[in-house]
């Protein structure tokens, strides 16, 4: 606790001797003259040793300053990935026999971006950059003799982890496939699997449009 007379801005000169003669202000503070000194310092008018630090009681703390000048904007961040990365896929030829647990190739895809490689031969998709994708598989399939519950399968290589996909009681024909979010790391590698209880035949029936479809964008 300071007084507001003491010029000091409340700091004391220590192990200097006082005058005897000093004032008693009605504030409770006395008033001593230092010698080697021009100022003259305030303590409590309890306090036993004039001209050392005072042991009165800090006061209340006095208002916040005024806020400061707002600091310089950061450097702009990379811009995130979009739609400017996405895979689209078609099958466009029968493929008849389709056995449990082989790869169903796509005949055509189409890539834009460097985020994915495929290879056309042996259906394996490869994710080359660590994100955030959307897979999308649709296809038209026809059941073999002894067939009864149809699942094509997104299944992650070499180690044959299921990604997505659902099951369904066969009919003649049928669409099968699924979708899903998924965090890749860069070097993933997918397929799509007949996880069916039987072969699967992949037949056009006649019209324009593709008996199955694979669609894959990143989203972060």
């Amino acid at each position: 606790m300071s007084n507001p007379n003491n010029n000091q801005n409340g700091t004391f000169y220590l192990n200097q001797q006082c005058h005897n003669n000093h004032s008693t202000q009605n504030d409770g503070y006395e008033k001593y003259e230092c010698n080697n000194s021009t100022h003259s310092f305030w303590r409590c008018s309890d306090e036993d040793y004039p001209c050392y630090q005072p042991k009165c009681k800090n006061g209340l703390p006095g208002p916040a300053g005024p806020v400061g000048p707002v600091g310089p904007g950061g450097p702009q961040g990379p811009i995130g990935p979009g739609f400017n990365s996405y895979l689209n896929g078609v099958i466009t030829t029968n493929r008849v026999g389709i056995a449990v647990g082989e790869v169903i190739p796509y005949d055509t895809v189409g890539i834009v971006g460097p985020d994915y490689s495929y290879n056309a031969l042996t259906g394996i998709l490869t994710v080359n950059t660590t994100g955030v994708y959307v897979f999308d598989w649709r296809l038209c399939v026809t059941p073999d003799p002894g067939t009864v519950s149809i699942q094509i399968d997104m299944v992650k290589f070499p180690d044959l982890t299921f990604v997505g996909g659902i099951s369904i009681t066969a009919t003649n024909p049928l669409l099968n496939g699924s979708d899903i979010v998924y965090a890749a790391t860069a070097g993933d590698t997918f397929g799509f699997v007949n996880n069916s209880n039987g072969a699967i035949s992949l037949v056009l029936v006649g019209l324009l449009g593709p008996i199955g479809t694979i669609s894959i964008h990143r989203i972060y």
